[in-house]
């Protein structure tokens, strides 16, 4: 019986216009009015997706929560409390930050609890990330004056995958110390060992008292992959990378922009239909 949903943002639950459809909005509300937990599960800072938040209905909902910057961070929607937090240290972040400032080829974000700060970004970055995330331009590239902030993810910005991939194969002697993964075709993304979607599914499946096998969740890229593992059933939507079609248990026919949720949340709610009428006849 899936009790809980975790949910990608970008290129899964929201359409080409950074918004959620009639259709998935209405899909999640009937899978909550079914007894299962709908769960933003992204990259992204909370901070960044209120108004999703808002949208399908969960933004002020108490025993509802997020899971952002790929696990770094569990925030309980009702009231913005972030109840587990796993970040980078100020020597680790500005290791990462520093390496990257020598190629003028890749942007960097730098992520805090409640701050996304940026450096060399492009008019491409700039018209990529309006209405998914704000950012403030660093001035310098220094990060010593917030060195007491809360940091929790490190990412490197390139639409050349290739480029990316040729990077980390560069950063081998350290790229083992972390938790390292790719989204949207164009980020590197560096978290703490051991963090990710799916250490953050484990974590909030705990806190609800919820069995890891009573969870689900659906995503599109390489930063999904160990939530789409870790998940009693994990869903790939039609325009999901191979890699996370290969882990997946369930393949949307529907893409991101035709309400590939709506149809992952009625194939949900057949099954626990079914459980439920064989439960009735045992």
């Amino acid at each position: 019986m899936i009790k809980l949903l975790a949910l990608d943002l970008d290129e899964t639950l929201l359409s080409n216009d950074k918004h959620v459809s009639k259709e998935n909005i209405a899909a999640l509300k009937k899978a909550r009015e079914n007894g299962i937990h709908t769960v933003i599960a992204t990259g992204r800072p909370w901070f960044s997706f209120h108004e999703t938040l808002e949208e399908i209905g969960t933004r002020h909902l108490k025993d509802e929560y997020s899971i952002s910057l790929n696990g770094g961070a569990i925030v309980e929607n009702e009231n913005g409390k972030i109840i587990e937090l796993d970040g980078l240290d100020y020597p680790t972040t500005n290791m990462l930050f520093q390496r990257a400032l020598s190629d003028q080829n890749l942007c960097i974000h730098v992520n805090t609890t409640d701050t996304a700060y940026g450096w060399n970004l492009n008019d491409d970055e700039r018209k990529f990330l309006k209405g998914r995330l704000e950012i403030i331009e660093l001035k310098n590239p220094d990060l010593s004056a917030h060195q007491d902030e809360h940091f929790v993810k490190v990412l490197y910005g390139n639409t050349n995958i290739n480029y990316l991939q040729n990077i980390l194969e560069e950063m081998n002697t350290i790229s083992g110390d972390f938790d390292v993964s790719f989204s949207s075709s164009r980020y590197l993304e560096f978290n703490k060992k051991g963090v990710n979607k799916g250490s953050g599914l484990k974590k909030l499946a705990k806190i609800l008292d919820i069995d890891i096998s009573q969870t689900a969740a659906i995503g599109d890229h390489a930063n999904d992959l160990e939530m789409i593992k870790t998940a009693g059933l994990g869903i790939a939507v039609a325009n999901a990378i191979d890699e996370l079609k290969e882990a997946a248990k369930y393949i949307t026919t529907h893409d991101y922009d035709h309400h590939a949720v709506a149809e992952a949340v009625e194939y949900i709610l057949e099954l626990n239909k079914k459980e439920r009428e064989a439960n009735q006849t045992k």
